[in-house]
């Protein structure tokens, strides 16, 4: 159905986000999808939303695009009006997702220090409690990892 629509109406954006949420199990359908949203504005010299580079990063992470994924992460905290040390709760999708990309990168420090900011400043936020107990575990950390 949603290639149909996406046939028909192919220069609109909303056809191809929804195209990539509907087939985000399928990572290369929705990394087209996305990539096809994004290209449209881009033609259309319109800004891409900081959630769609979001999502787009969040494709290119789960596809181990690591470095492709860095750079749209960047991009949609950089839409967004924030960066890794001025964010607000309307950053944290891309705070946490960034987090996750530096712990599957190896830096561990950057992925704690962000993921101990996204603990301090979201104290209900139980699975990123979760990715930081992961994390001291991983760094040997067993104490704070108790904790």
């Amino acid at each position: 159905v949603f290639r149909k629509v996406t046939e028909q109406y192919r220069d609109t954006v909303e056809a191809w986000v929804l195209l990539a949420y509907a087939r985000r199990a399928d990572t290369e359908v929705a990394l087209r999808a996305c990539a096809t949203a994004m290209r449209i504005l881009k033609q259309r010299k319109e800004e891409i939303p900081w959630a769609l580079c979001n999502n787009a990063a969040v494709f290119h992470h789960k596809a181990g695009l690591l470095d492709d994924a860095s750079r749209l992460y960047q991009r949609a905290l950089a839409t967004a009006r924030g960066s890794e040390s001025s964010w607000t709760k309307e950053h944290l999708p891309i705070i946490f997702n960034l987090a996750r990309l530096y712990e599957d990168r190896g830096d561990l420090d950057r992925a704690h220090s962000l993921f101990s900011a996204i603990v301090e400043r979201h104290p209900t936020l139980t699975e990123a409690y979760l990715c930081l107990a992961r994390l001291c575990l991983r760094t040997q950390e067993r104490g704070e990892a108790s904790r």
